[in-house]
């Protein structure tokens, strides 16, 4: 089932959840992480602002035991340049629940560091797009428009092929056709039939950010998804507790859909076993022949299995062939 929250963005796929989260900052959102990790129903965590480099990127991989994660940072371009001063700044990720990483597929990564798309596979034919976003802040200045159209155009290549998409993560903007960022968004989105789905959230009180020291607050955090599986959402919730340092509250999606743990039946078969084996041409080859001609060298072929004719169907022969097989295995 698909659970929303705001703040940062829950999907659940069968009783399984989603999520979207400004962290503003790892540091500061951490233990709302952990907690939303501790809840069995979550499945896929996006988040904004880590405020992370790109060689601190492995944190993600140690939030929890049970999830791992991949992330892009914002601050590539910066630190290329120059000396860095200041505060870190940016940055989206995704984080995952480790056991249905077989069912997630990476695909894309916006070179700005403000969008990371992942492909999830659920059912037996299904593909479910979840693209993660952290939009720049209004402003009237050029600046802002191109770098909101890099965004847009980052999404676009993404839900162009068709797929079922959600696009989830922190807009800056409310959806008020009021704002020129929203307005943006939905000539995009609604071109494939993708809306936001504020409309199913739980409760009166409707706030994503808030700043106590501004007295400042707004529903900035989103979650857009297509019209065609709109009716797999239960509700879309808000999930704030002590535990949130953030500036942000999470949101969280429930959906219906079924996300099995198990594999293809091909790879089920294996019941999750690995199974290991020598690489005769990864190896010292010179060794390897010698070893091969010292170890085979000694083994005598039977002269009537030599006089045998292609397709011969001989009892006998395909029992002595058998035992020398046997041989050849045992001597290696």
């Amino acid at each position: 089932m698909l659970s929303y929250e705001i703040g940062f963005s829950i999907i659940e796929m069968a009783n399984n959840s989603v999520v979207t989260y400004n962290l503003h900052g790892l540091n500061n959102g951490k233990s709302g992480l952990i907690e939303l990790c501790d809840n069995p129903s979550v499945i896929v965590i996006a988040v904004q602002e880590h405020w992370l480099s790109s060689d601190n990127l492995y944190l993600l991989n140690n939030i929890h035991p049970d999830f791992t994660g991949i992330g892009v940072s914002s601050m590539d371009d910066r630190l290329s340049k120059e000396v860095y001063r200041g505060r870190p700044y940016g940055g989206v990720a995704f984080l995952w629940r480790r056991i249905y990483s077989h069912r997630i597929h990476v695909q894309a990564r916006a070179q700005s560091g403000r969008g990371l798309s992942v492909s999830v596979n659920y059912g037996n034919v299904n593909t479910l797009h979840l693209v993660n976003v952290y939009l720049p802040c209004y402003n009237s200045s050029a600046e802002y428009r191109c770098e909101l159209a890099e965004c847009l155009s980052f999404i676009k290549d993404i839900v162009a092929d068709g797929h079922d998409t959600v696009v989830l993560g922190d807009m800056n903007f409310p959806c008020d056709m009021n704002h020129a960022g929203y307005r943006e968004c939905f000539n995009l989105l609604s071109k494939y039939n993708i809306y936001h789905c504020n409309d199913l959230m739980e409760g009166d009180v409707c706030v994503t950010y808030r700043n106590d020291k501004l007295n400042h607050s707004s529903f900035i955090d989103h979650v857009f998804i297509s019209n065609s599986i709109r009716h797999h959402i239960i509700n879309v919730k808000l999930f704030d507790s002590g535990s949130n340092l953030s500036d942000h509250i999470p949101v969280v999606v429930n959906f219906d859909f079924q996300l099995s743990v198990s594999r293809t039946c091909s790879q089920a078969s294996k019941k999750g076993n690995k199974y290991f084996a020598w690489r005769w041409d990864k190896s010292c080859l010179s060794s390897y022949y010698e070893a091969s001609r010292i170890q085979l060298g000694g083994l005598g072929v039977p002269h009537h299995l030599g006089q045998c004719e292609p397709g011969c169907s001989e009892v006998d022969h395909i029992s002595h062939i058998n035992d020398l097989y046997n041989s050849i295995v045992c001597a290696l």
